[in-house]
């Protein structure tokens, strides 16, 4: 079995997943978008075969052929490079935006996902969350305040009452919102090889 687990680098308990299937006797490939267009390259085909085939080169993959399952884990969103103009920027972002879109179109159409972007998408919805917490009785702002120390609704210049308007709390909203004031997506950077000696967890990369 061949399993797809799109996911961040630092990610340890995605590798502690694929590190358990393979003992197990099944394929995990751990896919670092971020590593896009840089560091890794991508490509969809249907040569010789009725399923996409994902072939994914670069930085700690080598992979080609279709999958059985996928785990959207943590997706990350390219690191585009920090010497195109600016200009450039906010179209390459919605380009890439639209290639990982495809791809997982066209992976949801095969094989099995443990967590189906439709139901994904609901999920991390934080208005959604907000209602849901609304209708089942839950006070809102004094929660957010408990976690965040901020009352997210109440303006700190003028304490008036506040409203949300948008929240970005996936790669791809992060993405869209950074790129609208000219920023680009930051994601940890990867991390560096161990010191000879020192003690690693068996599933490290």
């Amino acid at each position: 079995m061949k399993v797809l687990i799109p996911t961040q680098s630092h990610d340890v308990h995605a590798k502690a997943v694929a590190s358990a299937l393979a003992t197990k006797g099944h394929e995990a490939v751990l896919w670092y978008a971020s590593d896009l267009p840089t560091q890794q390259t991508l490509s969809l085909s249907y040569k010789g075969s009725s399923e996409a085939q994902l072939e994914l080169q670069g930085v700690d993959i080598n992979h080609h052929g279709a999958f059985d399952v996928v785990w959207l884990r943590r997706p990350a969103s390219p690191v585009l490079p920090s010497t195109m103009h600016p200009g450039d920027h906010t179209f390459a972002v919605q380009e890439w935006r639209s290639v990982l879109e495809g791809v997982w179109d066209t992976l949801s159409r095969t094989g099995f996902w443990i967590n189906p972007r439709s139901a994904a998408r609901r999920a991390e919805s934080k208005p959604a969350q907000l209602a849901a917490a609304r209708r089942v009785g839950l006070d809102v702002p004094p929660m957010l305040q408990r976690v965040f120390a901020v009352d997210v609704l109440t303006c700190p210049r003028c304490m008036g009452p506040m409203s949300l308007k948008k929240v970005a709390n996936t790669p791809d909203d992060i993405a869209r919102v950074l790129a609208k004031v000219g920023l680009g997506p930051r994601t940890p950077p990867r991390p560096r090889a161990a010191p000879p000696g020192q003690l690693e967890l068996e599933f490290a990369a």
